[in-house]
C-alpha cells in the first residue's frame, strides 16, 4: 500500500472519530440533564421583597444598532426589574451598565433608562449608573455603586436583578460588601424545549463555570 493511501485512510479514520465525538457531545448537551444540572448549580436567587431600590444589572453585550438596543439578556432583566417596580416593592430603579454602545453614542445604562421611560416609569424614579465604561471594568463599576450611593441607600435592603446563570458569581462579588445580598433572578428564557436555545444556555453556563468564575476568583474579585 502506498504512503498516499495510508495517509488518506488515516485522515478518514480521524474524521470518523471526530464526527462521532462531536455528535456525542451535541447529544449530551441537547438531550441529557447535564445542561440543566449546570444551570441549577449556578442559579442562586432570592424571593422578591420590599426594598429601597431595584438594581438591574446589564449584560455586557449590546446589539450594535443605531438605536442602541441592549442585548436580550439585559432586556429580560430589565423587564423583571420593571415587574418588581410595578408591584410596588421599590420606588427607585437603578439601571447599571457602563459598556458603551459605540454606534449609538450611549451607555447600556442610558439605553435601559430609555426603555423604562417608554414603559411609563417617571424619570425621577430612574438612576443610571454607568460611571466606569467597559466590559472588564464591570466589577469596578459595581463596587463604585456602593461608594456613590452609600448615604442614600442601605444596600442590604436593595434587590439586585441578574440572569440565573450569572447569579452565583454576582452573589460572590456582592458578598465582599454585603453580608446577605438579595438577588432576584430574571426569567430563565433559555430553558425551553428548543435545541438552539438549549445549546445557547449550555454555552452561557459553561462560560460561567469554566471562564468567568475562575477568572474572577484568580483576579481576587470573588
Amino acid at each position: 500500500m502506498s504512503n498516499v493511501k495510508r495517509v488518506g485512510k488515516y485522515f478518514v479514520r480521524v474524521g470518523i472519530v471526530l464526527s462521532i465525538a462531536m455528535n456525542l457531545a451535541l447529544f449530551i448537551i441537547l438531550f441529557s440533564p447535564l445542561t440543566a444540572w449546570m444551570h441549577q448549580v449556578l442559579a442562586t436567587g432570592d424571593a422578591p421583597r420590599p426594598a429601597q431600590a431595584i438594581v438591574v444589572l446589564s449584560s455586557v453585550f449590546p446589539f450594535q444598532t443605531e438605536q442602541g438596543m441592549p442585548g436580550l439578556s439585559t432586556i429580560v432583566r430589565l423587564q423583571r426589574g420593571l415587574e418588581l417596580y410595578r408591584q410596588g416593592l421599590a420606588d427607585t430603579i437603578i439601571v447599571f451598565g457602563g459598556t458603551r454602545i459605540r454606534s449609538a453614542g450611549k451607555s447600556l445604562g442610558q439605553a435601559m433608562k430609555e426603555r423604562l421611560l417608554l414603559a411609563g416609569v417617571p424619570e425621577q424614579d430612574i438612576i443610571v449608573h454607568d460611571d466606569i465604561p467597559g466590559g472588564w471594568q464591570y466589577y469596578d463599576n459595581l463596587m463604585s455603586l456602593f461608594d456613590k450611593y452609600e448615604d442614600r441607600f442601605d444596600f442590604g435592603q436593595v434587590m439586585f436583578v441578574t440572569s440565573s446563570e450569572q447569579s452565583f458569581r454576582i452573589r460572590k462579588c456582592l458578598e465582599g460588601r454585603l453580608k446577605d445580598p438579595v438577588i432576584v433572578l430574571s426569567e430563565p428564557y433559555e430553558e425551553v424545549a428548543d435545541w438552539g436555545r438549549r445549546f445557547h444556555l449550555f454555552r452561557r453556563v459553561a462560560n460561567e463555570m469554566f471562564v468567568a468564575i475562575p477568572l474572577f476568583y484568580f483576579s481576587g474579585r470573588i
